[in-house]
């Protein structure tokens, strides 16, 4: 029993709190006020109250993680595409707030739609072209993953009213759009030709595209129009990622099936164990990472932070790790 004293009274860990005491009392650890300052992870001997301050800086590379949807949902330029010489345009895919909110909690339906010029005249109608070729270089979308099972989800929903700008349109009879997902070196991992014919008479659509990893990988997702009237949006999650339910009524039309959508979102998860316990705060930080000139304060956000009676560790689920962390607790 005297080596546990000793023990707890020079390292703070002990199997129980009475020898912990005891082993404080030993040693004359007084509890009171301390602060600490490093890198994760931190370790130290609480009375078991909240923090009561701290701060995060960032680092290079981006603190956190997405949340769920590993793609960011953002504007795309599509850079004067054109089908031949006589057919130019120039259009520029941007993330709408209108449309169906699908589910209805989230804040903003994400739809892409488009805003294009042209030289073109079809119908009455004016086309931007796009006749990019299907390279890492090309894609819309850029992002690096790693090692894993993931899936790449496609939805769209069809609407026949008016939108402020319509999806971009390809010349008609000038191919079908893709969806393709490709390595940094072009290498295809996955390619998915639309024929829009398939939604003819269906108001939304989900689809599903599996694939696997093997170690960190640059990828590029790329794609062509879905026609006027489709609008699209994209995201990658985790294969294990399950759907739900949903049917929402909007400018009176019926949309429902199944989804798994979440806008593009970030977190820094704090770990705080002692022992067999752990508790986990996450912390918001909207669609960015934390950078190098990035601070993250209890002042700045009023989140409490808990810790256990013990010898404490604080760490931070992030590949890229904070350069500082400070805290200020009560211990010893």
């Amino acid at each position: 029993m005297l080596k546990e004293i000793l023990t707890a009274g020079k390292t703070g860990l002990a199997g129980d709190l009475f020898t912990e005491l005891e082993g404080r009392a030993f040693f004359g650890s007084a509890v009171g006020e301390r602060e600490l300052t490093g890198v994760v992870p931190l370790r130290f001997n609480s009375d078991g109250t909240s923090l009561l301050d701290w701060h995060i800086n960032g680092a290079a590379g981006g603190v956190g993680k997405p949340r769920k949807n590993y793609l960011a949902q953002t504007s795309v330029s599509l850079n004067n595409g054109h089908a031949s010489g006589s057919y130019s345009g120039t259009a520029s895919w941007t993330v709408s707030s209108g449309g169906p909110y699908i589910p209805e909690d989230e804040m903003s339906p994400q739809w892409l739609v488009s805003a294009y010029s042209a030289n073109i005249s079809y119908g009455g109608r004016t086309y931007g072209i796009d006749d990019r070729s299907e390279t890492y270089a090309n894609s819309q979308y850029k992002l690096t993953l790693g090692a894993g099972s993931y899936k790449l989800i496609f939805e769209a929903v069809e609407y026949a009213g008016e939108w402020p700008s319509d999806c971009l349109s390809r010349w008609s009879g000038y191919g079908s759009p893709v969806i393709k997902l490709m390595k940094s070196d072009d290498t295809q991992i996955l390619r998915r030709v639309i024929n829009t014919a398939e939604y003819q008479d269906m108001t939304f659509v989900h689809e599903e595209y599996a694939f696997t990893l093997s170690e960190s990988t640059d990828l590029g997702l790329y794609f062509l129009g879905m026609g006027t009237r489709i609008l699209p949006r994209f995201m990658i999650v985790d294969s294990s990622t399950v759907t739900e339910p949903f049917s929402v009524m909007y400018m009176g039309t019926i949309f429902s099936g199944n989804t798994c959508w979440e806008p593009f979102h970030t977190v820094l998860p704090l770990r705080i164990t002692c022992g067999g316990q752990t508790s986990v705060v996450t912390i918001d930080l909207g669609t960015s990472l934390l950078y190098e000139n990035d601070t993250l304060t209890f002042a700045g956000t009023g989140i409490q932070i808990p810790t256990y009676a013990g010898a404490n560790v604080l760490d931070i689920d992030s590949v890229v790790k904070p350069s500082e962390v400070y805290i200020k607790y009560v211990g010893w």
